[in-house]
C-alpha cells in the first residue's frame, strides 16, 4: 500500500497508526503495510523553505482478505504422466490464478477449476491465488502425490506353432492388489487370467496372434501392453531315408520318415526336386529320387509356409555300375551270380554299387528282372545294363499297348492238378495273361512241404512252350525249394498262349509218388516280365496272383512267404 505528500515541501514527515511504514518516512510518497482490521491513521507534516510547517491526517479503511482457498484435486493421488486430473478452488471469488509445479495445466488457469497432466514422479504442487471484491487476495498450495504406473511389457515366445497349446505369455507382478486383463487374438487364452501369467492355446492356420493385457494397481494407475506372436505350421524334421542310397541316374523310390509335414510339401535332394511326392502322414514321405551327381546330398523336406526340415547327407547318390561279381565284364557268369544271390542265398552284389551292382535295369532294387534284362543283352542284342533310364530305349520284342498307354504285363501262374505218371508226380504250371504284353519270361519259385522223401525234382517246358526254343533255362534246388527260370527265343514269335490267353507252359516232375505233398509258390522270387526285363508282373505290385497245389488231394496251400526278404 502507498501514500503521497504534496509536491514542493521542504521535507515530509510521515507516522502512522494501525500499520508499519515499509519504507523511509521523510520522502513524498510512502509505502506501508496496514493493520488487520479497521482503518489505518496515516499522518503527514509538510516544511516549506520558511522552515514554516503544516499537518493532516487521513484515515484509510482496512478490507477483509478472502479467507485461504481451498484447493480440491481429483483424484486425490493421480498416476504418474496421467492426463485429465483436475482441481477446483472455492466458489465465488472475483479471480482466480492457478500455477503449477511438476505438471502441465491443460485447461485455462484463470477457472475455478482447471485440468492438468501429472508429471512423471513425485508430486504436483497447486497454487492457487483467488482475490475477491475489494482486490484483495489468499493463495494456497497443495502437493497431490504421485503414484508409479505398472509396467504392462509382455514376455511371450517370438513363434508358436498351430494348434499347440500350453503357450506362456507373462508380466511383471505389480503388487498386492494389482488387476491382470488379458485377451488373446488368433488363439485361446486357457488359463490365468487375472494373473500375471497366463497360457494360450494357437490357431489352426499360420498368421499372427496378438496378446493383449491391461496391468492396474492396487492405487489405480494402470499400462496396456501387446505383443505379436508369429504362428506357424510345427518344425519340420526329417529323420531318415530309406533306401538312403540309389543310382545317379535317379528313380529309385524312397520313403522319408520325419515329423510335420503337410499336404503341398516338396522335397529336394542336393537342391534338385524330386518327383512323384506323396504325403502319406504328417510323418512319412514318399517320392522318386531326381537324377543327380556322385555323393552324399542333402535331403529337404519344404512345407507350404517355407517351413523345412533337413537330413544333412541324408541320400548317397552311388555310381550306377552293372557287375555283381565285380569282374570287370558282363557276361553268363554275372546271370548265374545273381541266381546265387536270389535263389539260393549266395552272397550279395558286390561291385562298385553295392547291392545295386545288381540292378540292370535301373528299377532300384535285384530281382529276377535283372537276370531276364542280361540275358536280353548278352544273347539277344538288347539295352546294355546301366544307361540312364532318359536315355535308353527297352526293346518290348512282343507286343505294346494301344494308344498311350504304358505296356502292361499281368497275369496269374497256378500249378494245375497233379497227375501220377511213372510213379512219378507231374504238375503243370499254368500261365494267365491279362496285360497287354504277353509275357515273354518266367521265375518260379516252389516249396513243398510234407513227412515224406521228395526225391528229385525237375521242370521242364510244356504244353504251349514244349516246342519253343529258350534263350536261357535253367532248375535249382535248395533244400525242399525248387527255382525255375525262363527266357523265351524270340526267333519263332516267342510264346503264345492262344486266344484264351492261358495254357501249360512247364510241367513239374516230382521223384516221389508219395501223397499230400504240399506245394506252394513263392510270391517274392516269382515274376513273369516281358523279354527286356523292363515290365513285370509280381505278387507285390498287385499284377500277379499264384496259386499252389496238393499232391494225392487236401486243401490247396497258400502262397509261401519266406522269412527273408530279397533288397
Amino acid at each position: 500500500n502507498s501514500a503521497a505528500g504534496p509536491a514542493g515541501a521542504t521535507s515530509y514527515a510521515w507516522s502512522i497508526t494501525n500499520g508499519t511504514i515499509t519504507s523511509a518516512a521523510n520522502i513524498q510518497t510512502i509505502t506501508y503495510t496496514a493493520g488487520a482490521s479497521g482503518t489505518v491513521g496515516l499522518t503527514l507534516v509538510v516544511t516549506n523553505a520558511s522552515n514554516c510547517s503544516a499537518t493532516n491526517t487521513s484515515n484509510v479503511t482496512i478490507n477483509a482478505n478472502p479467507a485461504t482457498p481451498a484447493i480440491t484435486p481429483t483424484p486425490a493421488a493421480v498416476c504418474a504422466s496421467s492426463t485429465g486430473n483436475s482441481a477446483a478452488g472455492p466458489a465465488g471469488a472475483t479471480t482466480y490464478a492457478w500455477s503449477i509445479t511438476n505438471g502441465t495445466i491443460t485447461s485455462a488457469a484463470n477457472i475455478q477449476t482447471i485440468t492438468y497432466t501429472a508429471g512423471a514422479s513425485g508430486t504436483v504442487g497447486l497454487t492457487l491465488v483467488v482475490t475477491n471484491a475489494s482486490s484483495c487476495s489468499a493463495t494456497n498450495t497443495v502437493n497431490v502425490t504421485i503414484n508409479p504406473n505398472p509396467n504392462a511389457t509382455i514376455t511371450a515366445p517370438a513363434s508358436v506353432t498351430t494348434s499347440s497349446s500350453g503357450n506362456v505369455a507373462s508380466v511383471a507382478n505389480a503388487g498386492v492388489g494389482a488387476t491382470y486383463a488379458w485377451s488373446v487374438t488368433g488363439g485361446t487364452l486357457t488359463g490365468g487370467n487375472n494373473t500375471p501369467s497366463i497360457t494360450f492355446t494357437a490357431g489352426a492356420t499360420p498368421g499372427t496372434l496378438t496378446i493383449n493385457v491391461t496391468v492396474t494397481t492396487a492405487a489405480g494407475c494402470s499400462d496396456t501392453k501387446a505383443a505379436n506372436v508369429a504362428r506357424g505350421l510345427p518344425i519340420v524334421t526329417v529323420t531318415s531315408v530309406s533306401p538312403n542310397f540309389g543310382t545317379v541316374t535317379g528313380g529309385t523310390n524312397v520313403t522319408i520318415n520325419g515329423t510335420n509335414f503337410v499336404a503341398g510339401a516338396t522335397v529336394t535332394f542336393g537342391g534338385t526336386a524330386a518327383t512323384n511326392v506323396v504325403v502319406v502322414s504328417g510323418i512319412k514321405i514318399t517320392a522318386k529320387t531326381p537324377a543327380h551327381a556322385l555323393g552324399a546330398v542333402n535331403v529337404v523336406v519344404t512345407n507350404v509356409d517355407t517351413s523345412n526340415g533337413t537330413l544333412v547327407n541324408g541320400y548317397t547318390y552311388q555310381a550306377q555300375v552293372f557287375d555283381p561279381n565285380n569282374d570287370g565284364t558282363i557276361t553268363a557268369s554275372d546271370v548265374f551270380y545273381l541266381i546265387n544271390y536270389l535263389f539260393l542265398g549266395g552272397p550279395p552284389p558286390s561291385g562298385p554299387s553295392g547291392i545295386l551292382s545288381g540292378d540292370a535295369n535301373g528299377d532300384g532294387v535285384v530281382d529276377p528282372a535283372d537276370i531276364f534284362y542280361v540275358i536280353n543283352f548278352l544273347f539277344l542284342g538288347g539295352q546294355k545294363p546301366n544307361i540312364p533310364s532318359g536315355n535308353a530305349t527297352p526293346h518290348f520284342a512282343v507286343g505294346t499297348a494301344i494308344g498311350t498307354q504304358a505296356p502292361e504285363i499281368g497275369g496269374s501262374i497256378t500249378l494245375g492238378k497233379p497227375v501220377l505218371r511213372a510213379g512219378h508226380y507231374v504238375v503243370p504250371v499254368i500261365l494267365t495273361s491279362r496285360g497287354a504284353v504277353t509275357p515273354q519270361a518266367m521265375s518260379l519259385r516252389v516249396h513243398f512241404d510234407g513227412t515224406g522223401t521228395i526225391g528229385d525234382v525237375a521242370v521242364r517246358r510244356a504244353g504251349a512252350a514244349k516246342d519253343l526254343n529258350a534263350t536261357f533255362e535253367v532248375t535249382r534246388t535248395l533244400r525242399r525249394d525248387v527255382s525255375y527260370l525262363v527266357s523265351y527265343d524270340p526267333s519263332n514269335g516267342g510264346l503264345s498262349l492262344g486266344q484264351s490267353r492261358s495254357a501249360v507252359v512247364a510241367e513239374i516232375e516230382i521223384g516221389s509218388s508219395e501223397a499230400n505233398v504240399s506245394i506252394s509258390i513263392d510270391p517274392l522270387l516269382t515274376m513273369v516280365g516281358d523279354r527286356a526285363g523292363m515290365i513285370k508282373a509280381t505278387v507285390a505290385n498287385g499284377n500277379l496272383d499264384v496259386s499252389g497245389t496238393t499232391t494225392g488231394g487236401g486243401s490247396l496251400p497258400r502262397p509261401r512267404t519266406p522269412g527273408r526278404e530279397i533288397n
